[in-house]
């Protein structure tokens, strides 16, 4: 018991240290981006991100050699480097967005604003009742028809309609059909909606040209498509998400060509967007913004 005791002690003890060390750091965090803001004012877009980093590889990352450990330690070594270097990165960026006024600007997309909604779909019953639920929520609201799926989806691509409604997920398995068509366009998800029937659960989605969400709700979403070299990577970021003040967060895994790990994303709430772009980047992920939307209740 006494030995279990000391152990007990000795953790105890370490924990208390480590937090406690923790909180300096995120001090010292703080002051490396208010020094950071500093240096990259007036800067293009590309010599601020090589510019930032290289001051948060030089000042955060781990040095080479550093830490080394009895064999059995090295892959706990590995992966507390690796989750702490994300962690202090998410820091660093929420840090410095907050420091910069206008770090909206660099954001990879541009909201607009639809003001009479043009919506196109395949009739039929749902569909019809989703439009009849929709012209309910904003004015102005017009339709028109396509004989397929894509046929709605190349009216908005040629800007003859701001919406195509087409079928997303059915009991929350998303359709591979809809989403390999929307890519090949490059749609923006603009919306979500559930239609119950029976026991099962269809889910429909607004899909736009740009980034068009067809209303402000207290249920907002973000989609993300992330890529690295291998799925710790992912991992990692997955693990922080939330301390970007997103509420949860869904993960599709897809497949990527040249062996790179690659998955789809679903973010819940208003979380901050700059600084999850600028943290991306500092983690050497690919992101590719797939839209920001309301989830409906219908």
């Amino acid at each position: 018991m006494k030995r279990r005791a000391v152990v007990g002690e000795n953790l105890s003890r370490l924990f208390s240290e480590g937090d406690r060390n923790f909180a300096l750091i995120l001090y010292e965090l703080s002051e490396l981006a208010r020094l950071a803001a500093e240096r990259v004012r007036g800067l293009s877009l590309d010599e601020r991100e090589r510019v930032l980093s290289e001051m948060l590889s030089h000042y955060v990352q781990k040095r080479e050699g550093e830490g080394e450990a009895p064999d059995a330690y090295a892959p706990f070594f590995k992966a507390s480097d690796r989750a702490g270097f994300s962690i202090r990165a998410a820091a660093f960026s929420v840090f410095l967005c907050e420091l910069e006024k206008e770090s909206a600007r660099q954001l990879p997309f541009r909201e607009r604003r639809v003001g009479a909604p043009r919506i196109c779909y395949v009739k039929g019953a749902r569909t019809d009742a989703l439009y009849l639920a929709l012209s309910a929520r904003r004015t102005g609201v017009s339709v028109s028809y396509a004989e397929r799926s894509e046929d709605a989806v190349r009216a908005v691509a040629s800007e003859r309609a701001d919406y195509a409604l087409l079928p997303f997920a059915l009991d929350g398995e998303r359709l591979a059909a809809t989403l390999s068509l929307v890519d090949r366009h490059e749609l923006c998800l603009a919306g979500t909606m559930d239609v119950k029937e029976g026991e099962g659960v269809f889910t429909y989605a607004l899909f736009s040209k740009a980034c068009a969400p067809f209303e402000e709700g207290v249920d907002m979403r973000l989609d993300v498509r992330l890529t690295a070299d291998e799925f710790a990577t992912l991992g990692t970021v997955f693990s922080t998400l939330s301390a970007f003040g997103f509420r949860g967060a869904d993960f599709l895994p897809e497949k990527e060509e040249y062996g790179r790990a690659c998955g789809r994303v679903t973010l819940q709430g208003d979380g901050n967007l700059p600084a999850l772009w600028l943290y991306l980047s500092f983690l050497s992920v690919g992101a590719s913004f797939l839209g920001r939307y309301p989830h409906l209740v219908i």
